[in-house]
């Protein structure tokens, strides 16, 4: 599901394009887990 959203932005990345991605929610909601 997520990597569906964010998967333009990975595309980009490998070819050589500078990217961020923002995640924010509740503490130990498992963000970083799941990036």
């Amino acid at each position: 599901e997520l990597f569906q959203d964010v998967q333009p932005f990975v595309r980009s990345a490998f070819d050589g394009y500078n990217v961020s991605l923002l995640a924010y929610g509740q503490a130990r909601s498992g963000k970083t887990y799941t990036m």
